[in-house]
């Protein structure tokens, strides 16, 4: 099931038009009717062109970007909602930059309320909206005028939405599903909803929900409120847990298959700056919002390059590719935002590691373990997994648990062959040199020396 979310200016009608479309009001708490805004994320349901499509309805008021941002990071589509008797202002601005810089490439611009508009009213604000998109990734999305209350557009804006949404992605990786809510039911136990964003679950199959690491396993899963076996990417789902509860598993939490998802409070990243600013700010009260989470954060750049290495005070689950959002909360504006490069980067990260390693975010997860591989010399097979979401390094050498890559082994040999040529000069009359010793003197496990050897034929090891 394809999920569009909304975004736009608070009060320019995005839950409006998502009950015109669906009927259902997506608004979910008494405060919101009251205010007349939307607080936190609702959600509704309708059949567009004979599929089942969701929505996501974000807030819109600047106060609410943390909810909003949570809405959105795992949608197919986007519908950007500006008011024709309004035109593009700050919240569309800044909703925009963030749908631009998570790449959401299918959308639709629905210029609203043009009941209360004339028509040069809404021929300007439509002009005002192509020139904010040019040059973004939003230029190509198709802009319709429309109103809520009259219905005229609503079939225009129902074949659009239909035209724009393509099938579901990523959908044979393993299963991931950011945390939007969770409550608990009674008789039921935990449940947790959001939207699918990669590969597929069933019934009774095992899962682990991080950072944390809870292991739990799946007692039911609904959408649409109907039960059904299995969920696929893409799909707007509630899913009942036969563990936990709503203080340690809730939103900002990712439901996951085991073992195929890093977890880290350091990785490297590109970072490009939002349009509002010419460079991502030296200092700021930054946080990074990823899926539905969010963290403070420090961030340093990497000289002469768009990577930077990002601290995050608490640990989030990501793979290589990912996107994230960088926020100021003092300027309260989103400053840039990028992808994941590497979970767990070296301290010495280079220039040439970010060039290499921004080649990798949309290749195979196996290709990607390979470069992660290459780049770090030495690694964990299955640390390199969790970075690339089950990926396979497979031009390494096995040492142990360890891979090596053929860069790194290749100079490993070469440090041994000085190490044991110094030996037979400086002791010319002794055995050669044991496998143990040269691991200490190159302070490197045994496995990997046993390894580098069993690699190259040249090498002859007494113990």
């Amino acid at each position: 099931m394809p999920i569009i979310a909304t975004a736009g200016h608070v009060d320019h009608g995005k839950s409006t038009l998502v009950e015109a479309l669906t009927g259902t009001d997506p608004d979910r708490w008494a405060e919101e009717k009251q205010r007349g805004l939307t607080i936190d994320l609702g959600f509704a349901w309708t059949d567009i062109g004979g599929r089942s499509v969701g929505f996501v309805d974000v807030p819109g008021h600047e106060r609410f970007i943390k909810n909003m941002l949570a809405g959105v990071g795992a949608v197919d589509c986007a519908l950007l909602v500006v008011a024709a008797d309004s035109g593009w202002m700050p919240q569309t601005e800044e909703h925009a930059s963030i749908l631009s810089l998570l790449d959401t490439r299918a959308g639709v611009i629905a210029l609203t309320r043009i009941d209360l508009a004339d028509e040069d009213t809404v021929e300007l604000a439509t002009l005002e909206i192509l020139e904010e998109i040019e040059g973004t990734p939003l230029a190509d999305w198709p802009v319709v005028a429309v109103s809520a209350i009259t219905g005229e557009g609503l079939d225009l804006l129902r074949q659009q939405i239909q035209d724009t949404i393509g099938e579901p992605k990523d959908t044979d990786s393993p299963f991931r599903m950011w945390i939007d809510r969770s409550f608990t039911i009674q008789g039921s136990g935990l449940v947790v909803t959001g939207s699918v964003a990669s590969g597929s679950i069933a019934v009774g199959e095992p899962v682990v929900v991080l950072p944390a690491g809870h292991e739990s396993r799946i007692r039911g899963l609904h959408r649409h409120d109907t039960p059904i076996d299995t969920a696929h990417a893409g799909d707007r789902t509630a899913v009942n847990l036969v563990t936990g509860t709503t203080d340690d598993i809730h939103r900002g939490h990712l439901v996951a298959s085991p073992e195929s998802v890093a977890v880290t409070s350091t990785f490297l990243g590109t970072v490009v700056p939002a349009r509002a600013f010419d460079e991502i700010p030296k200092r700021g009260a930054f946080h990074v919002h990823i899926g539905t989470a969010d963290t403070a954060a420090t961030i340093r750049r990497i000289p002469g390059t768009d990577g930077f290495i990002i601290r995050t005070t608490d640990p989030l689950p990501m793979t290589v590719g990912d996107r994230f959002i960088v926020r100021d909360t003092g300027r309260k504006a989103v400053v840039g935002g990028g992808r994941i490069l590497d979970p767990n980067p070296s301290p010495h990260t280079r220039p040439a590691d970010v060039t290499a390693l921004a080649g990798i975010v949309d290749v195979s997860a196996d290709d990607q373990a390979d470069a992660l591989l290459e780049r770090r010399g030495t690694a964990r097979a299955d640390e390199l997994s969790l970075s690339t979401g089950g990926g396979v390094a497979t031009n390494g050498i096995r040492a142990g648990a360890s891979l090596i890559s053929s860069s790194r082994a290749t100079e490993i040999a070469r440090d041994m062959t000085e190490i044991i040529e110094r030996h037979h000069v400086d002791y010319p009359l002794r055995p050669g040199i044991g496998r143990s010793e040269l691991a200490s003197r190159l302070r490197i496990d045994d496995d990997v020396v046993s390894a580098v050897i069993k690699n190259d034929d040249s090498f002859a090891i007494d113990e």
